[in-house]
């Protein structure tokens, strides 16, 4: 999902849904490859701590993830919150 950050002025992309974090650490390098094409530097992940295998920076206490249903979404699933349904 396209989006910017740091106060609107760089664009940068969502990842709205993987599997499993290991996954896309796994397939990091390929997904960086291609966002550089597209002239995208930054990529924003849903996280709880530091993502082993990726380059980048954590920050606690960001974003707050609203959801539907009484089971909140694993980590990596952003399909059905508040950020997907109505947009950043």
């Amino acid at each position: 999902m396209p989006r910017r950050i740091l106060r609107g002025l760089i664009p940068s992309y969502q990842i709205v849904y993987c599997r499993s974090l290991a996954d896309l650490s796994r397939c990091a390098g390929a997904i960086g490859r291609f966002l550089l094409r597209s002239g995208i530097l930054l990529c924003v992940v849903d996280a709880r701590e530091p993502i082993g295998g990726l380059f980048g920076w954590y920050r606690a206490n960001s974003g707050l993830k609203y959801f539907r249903g009484p089971r909140p979404p694993s980590l990596g699933d952003l399909s059905f919150t508040e950020l997907v349904m109505f947009g950043p």
